[in-house]
This record gives structure tokens, sequence and C-alpha cells, in this order.
């Protein structure tokens, strides 16, 4: 038996802190407007932007307390494009991860990868901070031979 509405949404209300809600709305907000810039100015300038606005304050310390930020905005983030309406795929997610982090004075890398086992064409975009893979799996991003060079 289900439960009622009313219960479900008090369930998903619980689930985070109010901070936490206002990230995943920033999130989202940031989310479908990269989706909307890269559908209709193309990733060129999309990543022309990201780096005239992506300006940090210098170089931030790499403590625990700053590797647990990035693995929840990282979370954050992957929770608002999985509960999107309709299909916000890894380019949107990896840029505007690449972006947050870049924005709190981190160095991450964002990757572009093809798989060459593939038939087709098939890319994928990651986000690597301090060796770690971000929004994505080590195993899958490890399927996909990345450029040398995004730009980002």
């Amino acid at each position: 038996m289900s439960l009622p509405v009313h219960h479900r949404i008090r369930a998903a209300w619980s689930r985070y802190r109010l901070i936490e809600w206002l990230i995943l709305t920033r999130n989202f907000l940031l989310l479908w407007g990269m989706w909307l810039a890269l559908r209709t100015c193309g990733f060129a300038r999309v990543r022309r932007w990201c780096g005239e606005f992506a300006a940090t304050s210098g170089p931030a310390d790499a403590t625990d307390e700053r590797a647990a930020w990035v693995e929840r905005t990282a979370f954050l983030l992957r929770v608002a494009a999985e509960h999107s309406p309709g299909s916000v795929n890894c380019l949107p997610r990896s840029i505007v991860l690449w972006w947050l982090l870049h924005r709190a004075g981190l160095a991450p890398r964002l990757q572009i990868g093809v798989d060459p086992k593939s038939a087709g064409t098939f890319a994928h975009a990651w986000v690597e901070w301090r060796g770690t893979v971000l929004i994505d799996t080590p195993q899958h991003a490890a399927r996909f031979t990345a450029f040398t060079e995004t730009g980002l």
C-alpha cells in the first residue's frame, strides 16, 4: 500500500536540510541553464563563457573538510540531475560541476572522451578532482579514452 502524498512530501523534505534544498534548487537551475546554453550556443561558446566566469580567488586548501564538501556538491548535483524532468546528460552535469568547483578555488579537470570499442561514436564527459572521478563511477569513466585537452 502506498503512502499518502503528504507523507511522501514530508519524507522527502526531511531527507535534506534547508541549505541542501537551496543548493538542489540552484543546481537544478544551473543544469537546465547549461543544457539550454549548449543547445542554443554550442560547446565552444559555453567553454569560453565558463572560462570567463570561473575566476577564483586563489588556490583552496585540500583539507578533509574540503573533500567532504566536494563529495556533497557532486552528490547534490547528481540528485538534481536525476530528478529533473527530461534528460540532462553527462556534458551539462560535468560542466556545471567543473564550474562550481573552480569557483570554489579548486582545480577540477573536465574530461571528455570516446569509447574506442563502440560501433558508433559514443562520447562521455566527467569531472576529476585530485584523481577522483566525480558524478560517475571510475569503472564507467575508464571505458573512455579522454581527449588530452578540453579547454576547461
